[in-house]
């Protein structure tokens, strides 16, 4: 018999059995040596043999990817990390997509998105309905299936350094990455630090006008915080009986610091020292997932575990305006909240075919999940602890109908159509239940042109955070005060409220065309969306003539007209309407490898180049906040102008290409200017259309993997807002135009940052 080993040859060992075999059935035409030597060659090949074994099996394996982005494809995004891809490749899809990994929905994708995207073999992209069968709701998105490599390895080191070219603020970071798969089993582990300054209004350009109104001290104080944050993530699946286990483990130690704008009673500004505003966010989470299938039905349990402390302290100066103080001394803290919250979830899934029918299988999803949390809000001043508990269960059963098929008689010319309707129920404990229904249609012409279309409508509770946030007031945010038609700095009220729940009805219909031209794949996407949501939980971010008027307790103002206070905490609006039209283009071409001739001969990697374009348009969006009072329209009167207003058009182009060591990357986005009337004739304002352009280029330097032994160091340089581009908003009033400070809407501006990879050790495959 041949030796077991032979069997987990590569290709490369066929040569090796022929020796074998040859050597025991002529074994007295040749020597003892001649054998010898074929056994040495045999071990040789043994120590880099490629152990291949078959994949298990998925919920989408009867299915057929809509596209196929290869590793050659997705080399050319040169993203950092695997969640960096998928926010790329989400960026072009239209709708945000759902995740699975391996065919596998996962409990947190937390420590999966900070995998190298080297590890990715490649990402198939499902049509909407698929995202049903791992208990996904029927938004209208599509699937991502991100397909690990069975053999690879990987451990580097990256440090980053920048700041904003005006050089008033620096970003400095560590971070250390290490996976590890082979076959069915995955290893990673991250660990990342960062320190990122901030941005202080002094270091800002002043406008003329009244753009610098608000409390004295507007020029002393943070625009953007400073940041410190220490993160580490591990995570690793194995096959366990006849399933899988997926387990994750994250940490992270979050804490923001900002300078205030506070002054005494008699209007001098604070010391610095004594105006502080400190954040920190301490979260621990832990999440667990088995899968196993029983011939063609799958099951899976997901289990999660998280914990987080959040903790807001601002500090001012001992003295008479500081009446909320309890301390004694010269420091006090008039605010010290901290939040704690602990949150489990376990999730079930069970799916498979209940029957063959000439078009195709019937098949049967069921959903179900139940979550408890408990949120302690602690108010160290005045020792007070409320706490609130939040329990919900929900479940789906999604039924698949194959109607015609290829072999469907007399309408197989049609294609295949399928229809996937669904059935969902959420329970809030104390509030009650809401059901929810939802019809899919999916409809593939021909190979290259598929349609789908989901009427949706469902109910959903109040979220923990909506409901049980403590009642904090922010300090320092800038908003737009129609009053004096600039940008002021006033407090924020935020903290949970009673919400009720809101409703929602959506229609979704999408069209995607896929073709192969030579050397070039094209994928075009078009996507029309309406909701129009009942109760929808909405906030007040900035005062107007109009809201004002209607609910004068959300802007508090001093006896002078400044506005001292905005409560920015969750209501139920009466309706929220919304239609948006997405169109997608994506080609990618890969040019042919090239080789040079002699002694040494080198093949060359082919070049391999993405163009990509997503444009939306934003049809309308309107708000109705109270009955009998009349819809806004937020595209012309919106609801905040400092935050951003919406646009009708945003467009998004990105290229790139990618050499054997040298890559490129752009990305432009554009959205479409905003001219608001208010409804008293005089008010008005004015937004040009904004462009922000992005550049990326890195560089590997060494062997750039052509052997296992050699690194290959990586340089990439990235420069954000290269034209420095900020909003340009021009107010119109009884006293005529003024010109918003660009330098407060939009702080940091163009910034450069450099980052360098450096391998250790050995990197599998090369």
């Amino acid at each position: 018999m041949l030796p077991l080993a032979i069997l987990r040859l590569a290709p490369l060992s066929s040569l090796a059995i022929v020796l074998v075999s040859a050597s025991q059935v002529h074994a007295q035409e040749f020597p003892s040596a001649a054998v010898t030597e074929a056994k040495v060659a045999l071990d040789e090949l043994s120590d880099t043999a490629i152990v291949v074994t078959g994949r298990r099996l998925t919920p989408i394996d009867d299915i057929k990817p809509r596209r196929i982005l290869s590793d050659d494809t997705l080399s050319a995004y040169r993203t950092t990390t695997l969640g960096e891809l998928l926010e790329a490749i989400a960026q072009h899809e239209g709708v945000a997509p759902d995740v699975v990994v391996n065919g596998r929905r996962l409990g947190s994708l937390a420590d999966i998105e900070a995998l190298p995207p080297e590890a990715v073999e490649r990402v198939e992209i499902y049509d909407a309905p698929v995202g049903q069968r791992f208990g996904f709701a029927p938004r209208g998105g599509r699937t991502l299936n991100i397909v690990l490599k069975r053999n690879f390895q990987s451990l580097t080191v990256e440090a980053k350094a920048g700041g904003t070219t005006r050089r008033d603020r620096g970003l400095v970071s560590m971070v250390g990455r290490g996976a590890r798969l082979r076959g069915d089993r995955r290893l990673n582990a991250t660990v990342s630090a960062v320190r990122d300054g901030e941005v202080r209004a002094s270091r800002r350009p002043a406008v003329g006008g009244n753009s610098e109104t608000g409390v004295q001290g507007n020029r002393d104080r943070s625009l953007v915080p400073g940041r410190k944050e220490l993160d580490a993530r591990l995570g690793f699946s194995l096959p366990l009986g006849n399933g899988m286990l997926d387990m994750g483990v994250k940490t992270n130690h979050d804490r923001t610091f900002s300078l205030l704008a506070l002054s005494d009673v008699s209007g001098v500004l604070l010391p610095a020292q004594r105006r502080r505003q400190l954040t920190s966010v301490d979260a621990q989470d832990i999440s667990a997932t088995y899968s196993v299938n029983r011939g063609a039905w799958f099951t899976s349990i997901m289990i999660g575990l998280s914990h987080s402390v959040s903790h807001s302290i601002t500090r001012l100066q001992q003295d008479a305006s500081t009446a909320l103080c309890t301390d004694v001394g010269p420091v006090c803290r008039s605010q010290s909240v901290a939040l704690s919250t602990t949150t489990g979830s376990v999730d079930a899934q069970l799916g498979g075919p209940l029957l063959d029918l000439t078009p195709g299988q019937v098949r049967l999803d069921i959903h179900a999940g139940h979550d408890r949390s408990s949120v302690v809000n602690f108010d160290r001043l005045y020792a007070t602890r409320p706490t609130y508990r939040y329990r919900s269960t929900r479940a789906q059963v999604t039924l698949t109908l194959p109607l015609v098929g290829p072999k469907t008689p007399l309408l197989g010319v049609l294609g295949t159509i399928d229809f996937s309707p669904t059935l969902t129920i959420e329970s809030l404990a104390g509030t009650g239940r809401m059901f929810g229904r939802a019809l899919s249609a999916s409809w593939l012409i021909f190979p290259e042109l598929s349609v789908n279309a989901v009427m949706e409508s469902r109910g959903s509770f109040p979220s923990i955070a909506q409901l049980g946030a403590p009642r904090l007031v922010v300090p320092d945010v800038n908003v737009y005060d129609y009053r004096v038609a600039g940008i002021v700095a006033t407090n924020y009220l935020t903290g949970g409220t009673a919400l009720a729940r809101e409703s929602s009805d959506t229609i979704t219909l999408s069209a995607n065309y896929t073709r192969t031209f030579g050397g070039m794949s094209a994928a075009f996407g078009t996507t029309y969306l309406t909701i129009r949501t009942n109760e929808p939980i909405v906030s007040l971010p900035e005062p107007s003539p109009l809201l004002e008027a209607y609910f004068p307790d959300h802007f508090i103002r001093d006896a002078g007209g400044r506005l001292t206070l905005i409560d920015a905490r969750p209501f139920n609006a009466r309706r929220l309407l919304r239609k948006s039209l997405t169109l997608t283009l994506n080609l990618a071409g890969t040019s042919d490898a090239s080789s040079t001739a002699g002694p040494k001969a080198t093949v060359v990697r082919p070049l391999q180049w993405r163009l990509g374009v997503r444009a939306e348009h934003l049809m309308e969006q309107s708000l109705q906040l109270m009955p009998r009072f009349a819809p806004i329209d937020l595209l012309a009167h919106p609801l905040s102008i400092v935050g951003g207003a919406p646009s009708a058009w945003n467009l998004t182009l990105q290229g790139g290409v990618t050499g054997a060591r040298t890559s490129l990357v752009v990305d432009y986005s554009w959205r479409s200017g905003v001219h608001a009337q208010a409804q008293n004739g005089h008010d008005a304002i004015h937004s040009e259309p904004l462009g922000m352009l992005d550049f990326t280029a890195s560089r590997d330097f060494g062997n750039a993997g052509n052997t296992q032994s050699t690194p290959t160091f990586r340089v990439t340089g990235r420069i954000r807002n290269i034209l420095d581009a900020r909003p340009n908003i021009t107010v119109f009033s009884r006293a005529g135009a003024s010109r918003l400070n660009p330098w407060l809407l939009a702080p940091e501006g163009r910034s450069i940052l450099i980052s360098l990879t450096v391998p250790i050790g050995k990197e599998y495959p090369p």
